[in-house]
């Protein structure tokens, strides 16, 4: 039994003094918040980069993401869904992970209604870290809250978004002057598609002015331009390199896919449908390297409880993290 042996002072404690407890409203609470503490230190940095590479400065490696999936109609008045008509019920399974201790820190799942940006990290807790996020959870005002408490970020941009554009370069160097203290969306036709660039932009929030770099890059597939908001240092991090490492995202997609919903929703799920081309296409994104104290191999196989279409992919581990 769970509270065989107990003893206070060497003297036995009744078990019925501990089902009294159990029997308290407040029980539930108690065991989470036990139950989240032990976790807290069974958890340990297991990935991580050399010493003086990028992003070696940071404490954590925060990253963020979401994915809704749908239930059945009969669960609508308690999860509703966005989309009435195609999905009345649905979830959104918002994951909060530390790359760097390969782990996630919270999870919840919510109604679908529900906004992703209440599931985000505090800004103050981010002081030292990186967090990487999908377009998903552009919010200025959360952005410049993390730039203030000390954090860093690298976060997907919306192209509707119209900042005023101070000053702008190609990636060879080169200025583009005609694109100097202008408005974003008045300029676009003049950014190159053969190379990327960045520009420093600039909003007024709450009257003070928020400058961050922007990465502007063309995208053959869509056609159309993509964009990266960081308020990474420009002497420390180019663009190629901020490019490569906000490929380090891929992990929580992958542990979404592949860990949280099969835990959570077993075989009833349908996202396993991709090709086996696919994911290793996807796996291959993934950049993190051991500590080179370890003798682990560079390459980590996936978990055994994975499905076993997917058992024999492997998880490149060097490729990016090699180049920055």
């Amino acid at each position: 039994m769970l509270w065989e042996g107990v003893t206070v002072r060497g003297l036995p404690i009744p078990i019925n003094a501990f089902y009294k407890q159990l029997a308290k409203s407040s029980a539930p609470e108690f065991f989470l918040d036990s139950l989240s503490d032990i976790m807290s230190h069974l958890t340990m940095k297991v990935l991580g980069f050399e010493a003086g590479a990028a992003f070696s400065g940071f404490n954590r490696l925060i990253l963020q993401d979401g994915s809704s999936f749908a239930l059945h109609e009969a669960l609508a008045h308690v999860f509703p869904g966005r989309f009435n008509t195609v999905s009345p019920a649905a979830v959104e399974l918002h994951g909060t992970m530390d790359l760097l201790q390969d782990a996630p820190i919270t999870i919840a799942l919510s109604p679908n209604t529900d906004s992703e940006h209440d599931y985000q990290p505090e800004p103050e807790s981010l002081r030292g870290d990186l967090l990487l996020a999908d377009r998903g959870y552009l919010d200025l005002t959360y952005l410049r809250d993390i730039d203030r408490h000390g954090g860093f970020f690298m976060m997907r941009s919306k192209a509707g978004l119209n900042p005023r554009v101070m000053d702008a370069y190609r990636e060879d160097g080169q200025r583009l002057k005609s694109c100097q203290d202008r408005d974003l969306q008045a300029i676009t036709s003049k950014f190159p598609k053969q190379q990327r660039c960045e520009l420093e932009v600039e909003w007024l929030i709450e009257g003070e002015p928020f400058r961050v770099r922007l990465i502007v890059r063309w995208n053959p597939q869509k056609k159309c331009f993509d964009y990266l908001l960081t308020n990474l240092p420009q002497d420390q991090y180019t663009i190629n390199i901020i490019c490569l490492g906000y490929k380090l995202r891929w992990q929580v997609e992958i542990y979404q896919l592949c860990n949280l919903r099969r835990t959570l929703f077993g075989s009833k799920m349908h996202f396993l449908g991709s090709s086996r081309a696919q994911l290793v296409n996807i796996l291959d994104s993934v950049s993190c390297t051991l500590p080179p104290q370890t003798t682990t191999p560079s390459v980590f196989p996936l978990q055994p409880h994975f499905d076993h279409r997917y058992a024999s992919c492997e998880i490149s581990c060097e490729e990016v993290a090699r180049l920055v």
